[in-house]
């Protein structure tokens, strides 16, 4: 695959994948995405293998800790601007669908409406 094309393809699965995120926090009510220490993590967790892949599972502590801070970085970045041109509507539909039957209270909010999409929610920490 041609380096521009694989960038490309790059840059297309973390837009995906961190807007799930995003909106996931969006609809569950959630300032801030899942910690570490929550049960709710799984989200995170299951969101940057969509992202980095092996990349993420074969990382150390600390690794994984750079990669939530560049996460981070693009939700603040995210709250100012839109949703990317990269983003595959379908595919994020059907990404925040799994994100949201991961977690109990994610089917409550979701079933409630939640908060509006795009609703500012804030996924760094």
């Amino acid at each position: 695959m041609p380096k521009g094309a694989r960038r490309a393809q790059d840059a297309r699965r973390k837009e995906v994948a961190l807007e799930a995120l995003y909106e996931f926090c969006s609809r569950t009510n959630r300032k801030r995405r899942p910690r570490r220490e929550s049960p709710d993590f799984k989200v995170v967790d299951k969101v940057m293998e969509w992202w980095l892949g092996d990349e993420w599972r074969n990382s150390t502590m600390d690794q994984q800790e750079k990669h939530l801070r560049s996460a981070t970085q693009w939700a603040n970045q995210r709250v100012k601007r839109s949703r990317h041109r990269l983003v595959d509507e379908q595919v994020l539909e059907s990404r925040l669908g799994l994100l949201l039957q991961m977690t109990s209270n994610g089917h409550c909010a979701a079933a409630t409406g939640g908060a509006a999409p795009g609703a500012g929610a804030a996924v760094g920490g």
